[in-house]
C-alpha cells in the first residue's frame, strides 16, 4: 500500500487560521488517482485538516509499504518530522519519496535514507 501525503497542518499555523483559505492537495490527488489506474493500492492522508498525531497513529498502526510525501520550504520541518516517524517504525522496509523541495536542504535528511 501506498499513503500519499503533505505536511502542512491548518491547525498549526496560525496565519492561515485567519485567512482561511486553505488550498486541496491537488499534485497528491492527481497522482494517486493516475497510479490507481495503473493498478497500486493508494491512499491519501490530506493533512490540512488533519494533525499530526491522526497521522501518526496511522503510520503506527499499519505503516504503509510506501510513503510518499510533498513538502516545500515552509513544510519542510513537518515533512522531516513524518518521515523520521516512519523510518523509526520499520527503516528496514521503508520505501520514502519527498518532493524536490526537500532535497535542497541535504544536512536536514533523516539518516540520509531519502531515496
Amino acid at each position: 500500500m501506498l499513503l500519499l501525503t503533505h505536511g502542512f497542518f491548518l491547525a498549526e499555523d496560525a496565519k492561515e487560521q485567519k485567512v482561511m483559505r486553505p488550498y486541496p492537495p491537488l499534485g497528491i490527488l492527481y497522482l494517486s488517482a493516475y497510479l490507481r489506474r495503473k493498478g497500486f493500492e493508494v491512499e491519501v492522508y490530506d493533512s490540512t485538516f488533519g494533525s499530526k498525531q491522526e497521522l501518526f497513529s496511522i503510520l503506527d498502526r499499519g505503516a504503509p509499504s510506501w510513503l510518499g510525501v510533498y513538502g516545500n520550504l515552509l513544510t519542510r520541518a513537518n515533512v522531516l518530522e513524518i518521515v523520521e516517524r516512519r523510518l523509526g517504525r520499520d527503516p528496514g522496509e521503508s520505501h520514502v519519496h519527498l518532493t524536490s523541495g526537500i532535497y535542497l536542504y541535504p544536512a536536514n535528511c533523516v539518516r540520509g535514507q531519502f531515496f
